[in-house]
């Protein structure tokens, strides 16, 4: 993928302000190249796993803010992803494995454990990642509960907007483009929206079902569990009760 560093730098600047990202990557400042690599690294991951699509927004000259000193930016991104039966998915849209695409996926996979392992990144605290991860992984909370009577979703990982671009309707771009496959296949789709964010996906028929809580060293993290049904039809669900971990800081 030639655009994957613009994509990456994308992804990297816009969540240099966001409240998770600087839990996770407390020092994303001091080196922000080294943050900039984490997201090449889970790119060239994502780009070759069959069932996960990245989509790139790149501006042309019929955009009102097109210039031509600068020529194509990557103005964001959205990775999707497909859960359920394959059998029902639209091989064109994605993807089938091929043995090249696995030899990728396994390089990127085993560049992700190795940073991980000998922490090689600068700009992370991977105690953080470990305990956030095994957080949202948790089996038989409310959030794990729904996902389970709804089996055939699409899932949203991310929506990242070069902040250059934002508020110009890049976001609401990529989410047509799931919203109109999800719609097509008759699926619900699902995410974790940061509070930022929460407005933009009502705005296209999400709801809010549940509250996934967080605390870490002292900050609460709050991150609306979210899901839209096909056509954006509005349903009377939702979970009272919230995912709640917490770390105090030393022994977990």
């Amino acid at each position: 993928m030639a655009l994957l560093p613009d994509t990456a730098t994308a992804g990297a600047l816009a969540f240099a302000e966001d409240s998770l990202f600087k839990i996770l990557h407390p020092r994303l400042k001091k080196y922000p190249d080294a943050f900039r690599q984490h997201f090449v690294r889970v790119l060239r991951q994502r780009l070759h796993k069959p069932g996960l699509v990245v989509r790139v927004a790149v501006s042309d000259d019929n955009d009102e803010w097109w210039d031509e000193k600068v020529g194509e930016e990557v103005l964001g991104y959205a990775v999707w992803a497909r859960s359920g039966r394959k059998d029902d998915w639209n091989k064109d849209v994605w993807g089938r494995d091929r043995l090249w695409k696995r030899i990728e996926r396994y390089a990127a996979s085993l560049e992700i454990k190795y940073f991980h392992r000998l922490r090689l990144d600068p700009s992370a605290d991977y105690d953080a990642i470990d305990y956030y991860s095994a957080a949202l992984d948790k089996e038989g909370t409310p959030i794990d509960n729904i996902l389970k009577n709804h089996e055939e979703h699409m899932w949203l990982n991310i929506l990242a907007i070069h902040p250059k671009h934002q508020r110009k309707g890049v976001g609401r771009k990529l989410l047509q483009w799931g919203t109109r496959l999800a719609d097509a296949a008759h699926i619900p789709i699902a995410l974790y929206a940061s509070p930022k964010g929460a407005n933009l996906y009502r705005s296209v028929g999400f709801q809010e079902l549940a509250m996934s809580v967080v605390e870490y060293n002292g900050v609460k993290l709050e991150d609306p569990f979210m899901m839209r049904w096909p056509h954006g039809e509005q349903k009377d669900v939702h979970v009272g009760e919230e995912v709640s971990d917490r770390r105090d800081g030393k022994a977990v």
